[in-house]
């Protein structure tokens, strides 16, 4: 006979075991949901905490005699709720949904101090903060190296959580910086010195007046102090 089970806010059909019939232990259930959640966060790149919702303990479900079947459709979940579907394939089938709390704190790049726009960003000016990655915003960082040496795209203020949106490549080229300006004639390379006209990140054009002729061309920055013009 199937009957209706409320379990952790599910209602769902399942085998109910009567008073005569054996039943399954609860703290089996359980177990087969812990030993599932560590399986799958073990290689978490940071810890996740894990809380599973109290099973009633009126719940009686017919005794499975073989290994409960766990699974989620939220593998990739690491905070928030998840929830575990927990089976029994055997003579007297029954199947639950049991919820799960996930909270995960993580170490975050965070501004020291205010940083203002244009500024290359130095191990000073940043420091690691571990925070709930459900306060978290898209695209931090936990690496300060990815962000040491990237340029200020807007004012930062203190104490700020460092995302993609703040950065932008350093410039490769600064205005009035003196480059090398390589160029291709009938397969020879061509050497010249010049000065930027102005500050270019890497594959920009830039603009640059020859320091002997003060002629004025434009070419690609593509190494620091570099400018190659094409043909």
């Amino acid at each position: 006979m199937v009957f209706i089970l409320w379990i952790g806010g599910f209602v769902l059909p399942a085998q109910v075991a009567w008073a005569m019939d054996a039943v399954e232990d609860i703290e089996k259930i359980k177990q087969a949901a812990e030993a599932y959640l560590h399986e799958l966060y073990k290689n978490a790149p940071y810890p996740v905490k894990v809380r599973i919702d109290a099973l009633d303990p009126r719940l009686r479900l017919a005794s499975c005699g073989q290994s409960l079947n766990v699974e989620t459709k939220d593998a990739t979940r690491r905070q928030g709720r998840l929830f575990l579907s927990i089976k029994c394939a055997g003579p007297k089938p029954w199947r639950i949904f049991v919820p799960v709390t996930l909270e995960s704190n993580i170490h975050v790049v965070k501004t020291r101090r205010v940083i203002v726009r244009g500024k290359i960003i130095e191990s000073d000016d940043l420091q690691l903060v571990k925070m709930s990655l459900s306060q978290l915003p898209a695209s931090y960082y936990s690496d300060l190296r990815r962000v040491v040496g990237q340029q200020a795209r807007r004012l930062i203020d203190v104490d700020r959580v460092i995302t993609s949106m703040y950065l932008k490549p350093p410039y490769l080229i600064k205005q009035g910086q003196r480059v090398t300006v390589i160029a291709l004639l009938d397969g020879i390379k061509v050497q010249s010195a010049g000065v930027a006209l102005k500050s270019v990140e890497k594959g920009q054009t830039v603009s640059v007046r020859n320091v002997t002729s003060g002629r004025i061309i434009e070419g690609i920055a593509i190494h620091p102090g570099v400018v190659e013009v094409k043909p």
